[in-house]
């Protein structure tokens, strides 16, 4: 798990909340046709349309979050992103992606959305 000062999560509180000014973040879901699964997921506005731009029609993806609060669930999934973009090459990557979906569960139950399976 993540080893994080009260001190370091404010800060990243803080980052995030300045980041929101510019891109505001939103929990989005997608439906993969393959596996019938619906899946929810967290980032800023502006990389959401860019995502939804490159899927096209084929995989489609709504917000079903928009504007979410800044929260310390949210600033742990922030730096555990973080982290997994440091280790992309790295052995030890499938650790911090399950960080990841540790704490986009947690900021779906925050928002009160159904967690991802």
């Amino acid at each position: 798990m993540i080893k994080i000062t009260p001190q370091q999560l404010e800060q990243v509180k803080h980052q995030l909340n300045d980041a929101q000014m510019q891109s505001h973040f939103v929990i989005f879901e997608t439906y993969d046709p393959s596996t019938g699964e619906t899946l929810r997921m967290i980032t800023d506005y502006k990389s959401y349309l860019r995502i939804k731009k490159q899927r096209g029609k084929e995989e489609p993806m709504r917000i079903v979050r928009d504007i979410v609060p800044v929260s310390d669930n949210l600033a742990m999934w922030a730096i555990s992103e973080n982290e997994a973009a440091q280790m992309r090459n790295s052995k030890d990557v499938s650790n911090i992606l399950d960080e990841i979906d540790y704490y986009i569960n947690k900021v779906l139950k925050d928002n009160k959305l159904p967690a991802n399976k």
